[in-house]
């Protein structure tokens, strides 16, 4: 039969022209007549045929062809009729059932002939995780992404990264989007789930109505299940809530997508009762709808949410009180530091020395010719410390040796011998795992650092509750213990409770530093 038409609406036409054209023009920019041609040269290499399909659409396509006739009652069959149909690659005709279009029905023969099963269901595996991740989470960074992928398949981040730009399913469901993370200050490319453009900024918004992350599951089936039903229909619960609202006498397509959105946002379920509360049949039947909403209560707490990192709500209140008990154990036990700095004479000392070395560092290699005076200056802005400090972590041996020679501010010995030991120093991104009462314990990849604060305790300069906490930082020995040059770069994420006992298991069980 055929489908393309003058029947068909434009904005039917749209949907597939926009998710099969990376340069897609505008909808009020572009003819019908334009976008099915693009549709027809589309569809004229089979292989795009063969790439657009999954292996459960391709094995329909088979059936079709070799004249089966598939009743639209069977529910087995709901996502490949539903995608096919939007893909025009089926058509549906009342005396007939299911037909293949006309138009392409050579193409079609000819990839189902080409096609390496094989193959296509390994790359199926990886695109029902890469889809049904983004249905879950509704958008997240490529490189994310292509980072957590590579961790549960055998691709390299590049085979990745060539996949998601090339596939074309991958591409049918997912577009990509520039956009501003503030935590990094910089613009990212997010992957994004087509239909739920309209919903992203309110997802983003929700997101920050909750106070700390975790790590996501990786449950492939369930992402699996999502991809290819919208609902993981494995947890009990959920299916049972999709048997009770398809029984009631309405269509409950746009309602099960209303459920859909409101899980993803996890957004209050009141104002979606009431929809369904409304709907003219239900209401003129005067049906109880008590017993319904207490099962989707139940139901929308099993499924996974975007505005929660993929968990579902019921996860997330397990996690919320897993916190607040761990966080009270963490209140009573915790006493404060004491002599866990070096006080403001000896901090002062080390000042001198590093600002005095900093100076000449930007001096000798001019790194920013606006900041003229560092030794002895009061009130720096950290920010422009940071190049210096990291040029001098470049090639320090050599940096300090040459300013021992040169010795610019005419230390005496025991001050140069102490500078000379700054050739230990060591700078990168530790984590503050652990304030005691003499030390803060850090986390560097394979051992804990105990160190010093300068004139204060680094309890007072972040708070306990805000640990443990990554920062960046550069450790010196000095006055025979370990300092931190008193400039922290910190990053504005709150880590979950998980994350805290990973930390605390690896301070406990970690050999501790306190010389370097």
């Amino acid at each position: 039969m055929k489908v393309l038409d003058d029947k068909i609406r434009k904005d039917f036409i749209f949907d597939l022209y926009s998710k099969i054209n990376s340069n897609f023009k505008e909808y009020d920019k572009v003819t019908r007549r334009k976008m099915l041609d693009f549709i027809n040269d589309f569809y004229s290499d089979y292989y795009n045929i063969i790439d657009i399909c999954t292996v459960r659409e391709l094995k329909f396509l088979k059936r079709l062809a070799s004249g089966e006739k598939i009743n639209h009652r069977d529910e087995k069959y709901d996502f490949e009729i539903s995608s096919l149909m939007s893909k025009m690659l089926i058509g549906y005709d009342f005396s007939d059932g299911y037909l293949l279009a006309d138009e392409f029905k050579d193409n079609i023969m000819l990839a189902l002939s080409k096609v390496d099963m094989k193959k296509a269901k390994k790359v199926d595996e990886l695109n029902e995780f890469l889809v049904g991740f983004c249905k879950v989470n509704g958008n997240v960074l490529v490189e994310t992404l292509i980072n957590l992928a590579s961790q549960l398949f055998n691709y390299s981040d590049e085979e990745l990264r060539e996949h998601i730009i090339n596939n074309k399913l991958f591409r049918y469901y997912v577009m990509f989007n520039f956009k501003y993370i503030e935590s990094l200050d910089n613009e990212m490319v997010e992957a994004l789930y087509s239909d739920y453009y309209y919903v992203m900024d309110k997802l983003d918004e929700n997101r920050k109505k909750y106070d700390f992350i975790t790590a996501p599951s990786f449950d492939l089936e369930m992402y699996k299940n999502i991809f290819y039903n919208n609902f993981d229909t494995d947890n009990k619960i959920v299916s049972k809530f999709l048997k009770e609202i398809k029984a009631l006498p309405f269509f409950w397509d746009r309602t099960l997508e209303e459920v859909r959105i409101c899980a993803l946002l996890n957004e209050e379920r009141e104002e979606l009762k009431e929809s369904i509360s409304n709907v003219p049949v239900l209401k003129m039947k005067h049906i109880d709808l008590t017993n319904l909403f207490e099962l989707m209560d139940k139901a929308m707490d099993e499924m996974p949410s975007g505005a929660l990192n993929g968990m579902c709500p019921r996860e997330y209140k397990e996690k919320l009180k897993e916190k607040a008990e761990y966080e009270f154990k963490r209140e009573m036990e915790y006493t404060g530091q004491g002599n866990a700095c070096l006080g403001d004479d000896v901090a002062k000392n080390f000042y001198n020395l590093y600002f005095s070395l900093l100076e000449y560092v930007n001096n000798k290699y001019h790194i920013d010719t606006s900041l003229k005076k560092i030794y002895k200056q009061e009130y720096l802005d950290p920010n422009q410390l940071m190049p210096i400090i990291e040029y001098l972590f470049e090639d320090k041996e050599k940096i300090i040796d040459a300013y021992i020679k040169d010795n610019p501010y005419n230390f005496n010995s025991e001050d140069l011998e102490k500078v000379s030991k700054f050739k230990q120093g060591i700078r990168g991104m530790f984590t503050i795992a652990k304030y005691e009462e003499d030390y803060t314990a850090i986390l560097a990849s394979d051992r804990v650092y105990m160190i010093k604060g300068l004139n204060s305790n680094i309890d007072e300069v972040i708070p306990y509750h805000n640990i443990p906490c990554i920062v960046t930082t550069s450790l010196f020995p000095y006055d025979g213990v370990i300092i931190y040059d008193g400039l922290l770069s910190t990053y504005p994420i709150s880590m979950g409770t998980s994350f805290a006992k990973i930390v605390e298991k690896e301070y406990n069980e970690d050999m501790k530093y306190y010389h370097l």
